[in-house]
């Protein structure tokens, strides 16, 4: 992709910095003027993060991009008001960039593929953040499907009130613990959030393990699967799994790879069943494809 192909976006380019900025800050207003951070503080952090992250990993990916399980109109209220604490952008942006991943996946016309330039560390930065803070130019003749009927009352709905979600990602822990909550549960939190997210663009594409499965080895071009990451990315860091069946809603395959928005999935349903309540059905798991196209297998 030739840089004339590129129109750079400022305002992403500001906010990133913003985040992170504060985010540094914060560690020093902790660490530096105040001895920590109140306790209070740490569990708000903790909360936003992991509904962020799950709001991602379930909502914005697995649901929305993936339709891997179907859920109630409340429930999917939940998921695209806690991706969008995520500040990754509205769900339809996010959707639509993804999708493009896996139609040219480490290929020209991936937004984010690993092998930009011929410099790995140059390459690294541009799959990990680089890439967002550019329109980059989309392959002639692509469209990205259609976002499904039944999700697209939440879809508008997100995008109308997208930036009051994530002005609220801070107004909350500022709310409840101050400034430390601020620093924390805000700057901090939503770093830690956002460059998780973004390793698996980056690193999970460049280093890590193929999927494996009854015996057999998937050949999933440069996605990869890296445990390291799996439990503060809940599950998405199994990328090569995912890779080999985009649609699966358990991205984690064997018990040794740490998939917790899986469980939550299987909460779910079990609170479902339990009260008769449908939350959500008809979820994709892995056995139900694994020998699905042979021309996956390497091995």
């Amino acid at each position: 992709m030739s840089t004339q192909d590129r129109v750079f976006r400022p305002y992403i380019f500001i906010g990133i910095i913003f985040i992170h900025l504060g985010a540094l800050f914060g560690f020093y207003y902790g660490y530096g003027i105040q001895n920590g951070f109140s306790t209070s503080a740490w569990v708000v952090a903790i909360f936003l993060y992991v509904v962020r992250l799950l709001g991602v990993s379930l909502g914005y990916h697995r649901f929305f991009t993936h339709q891997s399980f179907e859920a109630s109109k409340p429930v999917q209220y939940v998921l695209a008001t806690s991706g969008g604490l995520s500040a990754q952008g509205k769900v339809k942006n996010w959707r639509n960039d993804h999708k493009r991943h896996h139609a040219f996946a480490d290929r020209e016309g991936d937004p984010h593929r690993p092998s930009e330039y011929l410099n790995r560390w140059k390459s690294f930065w541009w799959s990990h953040v680089g890439w967002l803070c550019y329109e980059t130019k989309i392959p002639i003749g692509y469209k990205p499907p259609p976002v499904a009927l039944e999700h697209k009352i939440v879809v508008e709905w997100q995008a109308k009130w997208y930036w009051v979600i994530v002005v609220s990602g801070f107004l909350i822990p500022y709310f409840i613990s101050g400034m430390d909550g601020l620093f924390l549960g805000g700057f901090m939190c939503l770093a830690f959030c956002l460059n998780f997210t973004w390793l698996v663009n980056s690193f999970c594409h460049m280093i890590g393990f193929h999927a494996k499965a009854r015996g057999y080895v998937f050949d999933t071009r440069d996605a990869r699967n890296l445990p390291i990451f799996d439990l503060f990315g809940m599950g998405e860091h199994n990328h090569a799994n995912h890779h080999v069946y985009q649609n699966s809603a358990h991205i984690g395959w064997h018990w040794y790879q740490s998939d917790p928005a899986k469980w939550v999935l299987i909460l779910l349903q079990h609170i479902s069943r339990k009260f008769s309540r449908k939350l959500v059905w008809n979820v994709k798991k892995p056995e139900d494809f694994l020998d699905y196209d042979k021309r996956l297998i390497i091995q």
